[in-house]
């Protein structure tokens, strides 16, 4: 196990694999098992998620945040709004304008350094330390990503 992410009720394990495990409580979708309202007491691998290359982590009290290294690299939220389906983001290619980014049909994947879950938003830092967030909807729709840190200042870590 590489890294751990835990949440008021659910908590999650990616291993060296870039495979994710998890267990606790389904109720809203988070852990990405197909069966609403169950709990998993023991750590159960999230087979839907395993076409991805995952590389970080992050839980809400009410979804889950990962990323993927994909083309172009993904970020993946289960749970939001209740929502079973995975609600997927493109990540910004990297760009040697700090200030210009292109999302949707990137050439190379970007390089996450870290993420993190929050109640009504999901945070993200991207090498070169620009900082991201996306706004989540109550209604299962969440905002594109919004640069809140680049240019000269430079985020390392975000934490919640």
């Amino acid at each position: 196990i590489t890294s751990v992410a835990a949440a008021l009720n659910h908590t999650l394990f990616l291993d060296s694999t870039g495979a994710v495990h998890a267990c606790g409580d389904n109720h809203r979708g988070q852990l990405g098992f197909s069966l609403l309202e169950d709990a998993y007491p023991l750590p159960r691998k999230i087979h839907s998620l395993s076409h991805h290359k995952l590389i970080c982590i992050a839980a809400s009290a009410h979804y889950t945040a990962l990323a993927a290294r994909d083309a172009p690299a993904v970020l993946i939220l289960l749970g939001h709004a209740g929502k079973h389906t995975p609600f997927r983001i493109s990540l910004p290619a990297p760009s040697t304008d700090a200030i210009i980014h292109r999302f949707a049909g990137a050439s190379s994947p970007a390089s996450v350094m870290a993420i993190q879950a929050t109640h009504t938003r999901a945070w993200v830092v991207l090498a070169g330390g620009t900082l991201y967030v996306v706004e989540l909807g109550h209604a299962g729709g969440a905002r594109a990503l919004i640069p809140r840190c680049s240019g000269r200042r430079r985020v390392v870590r975000v934490s919640a």
